[in-house]
């Protein structure tokens, strides 16, 4: 299933709890993307412990289906004054530690102090990204927009883009809070502004084989160690808060 579509939604991954010390440790931490005083995105986040904990969940790891790490984790918000509108694109940056040139590796840019790198397409097709809810995402709040196996195509031109949406039809990504949207960085998506924008906060995390680049280069290192799943909150507890 996952193979032909490049992505899958599932639900009741995180619990209350979890989400809502998530959205706490999101309100001011990591560097910030705003327009005027509404903060829209948030990255360099995977030095939060909460963040990392997440990653390290036993239930959000198996959803990547084979051994990986975390490289990368960004927070994205759609509020009134930040109600904003993304194009239909892959993920095609990688953080990485430092600079290295490679034959098909490039161009490199710098985004809040974190060194980027477009890889080429092999690496892509070996990461997974998992999009975790943290609000009620239904289709009033500019939610995520797929086109089903496009992932099988590679890295796409505009061109190419512009000729799949005519003969792929388009899937709306919905779920309550606490549900995930699994997907491969190489999948087109997009997505509309809210229609009566409130929240629509996502933490949006990227995972990798460890070894999976090229001798010399290294994904951008985590500040510390990652958090035993053990420090989260139990599953079950306020299950009554979601009704």
């Amino acid at each position: 299933m996952f193979e032909e579509t490049g992505y899958q939604l599932i639900p009741e991954v995180l619990d209350l709890p979890i989400v809502e010390r998530l959205r706490t440790a999101l309100e001011t931490a990591g560097d910030a993307s705003q327009r005027g005083e509404s903060v829209y995105a948030r990255r360099n986040i995977l030095a939060l412990h909460d963040v990392q904990a997440v990653a390290a969940d036993p239930r959000v790891l198996a959803l990547t289906g084979v051994a990986t790490i975390p490289t990368r984790a960004i927070f994205f918000d759609k509020v009134p004054g930040a109600n904003w509108h993304v194009g239909w694109h892959q993920d095609r940056a990688i953080a990485v530690a430092e600079r290295i040139e490679l034959p098909g590796w490039g161009p490199w840019t710098v985004k809040a102090g974190v060194l980027h790198v477009l890889p080429p397409a092999a690496i892509l097709e070996k990461m997974i990204t998992v999009r975790l809810h943290l609000d009620d995402c239904d289709q009033t709040n500019g939610p995520l927009r797929v086109l089903p196996g496009s992932h099988r195509h590679g890295i796409l031109s505009q061109e190419q883009i512009a000729a799949l949406r005519k003969e792929a039809p388009e899937v709306t990504c919905t779920g309550s809070v606490g549900s995930a949207v699994v997907m491969s960085p190489l999948l087109l998506h997009a997505s509309s502004p809210a229609e009566s924008p409130q929240h629509r906060r996502v933490l949006h995390l990227e995972f990798a084989p460890e070894s999976l680049l090229p001798e010399g280069l290294f994904f951008a290192s985590l500040p510390q160690p990652l958090p035993s799943a053990e420090t989260l909150v139990p599953r079950g507890e306020g299950k009554g808060e979601m009704q």
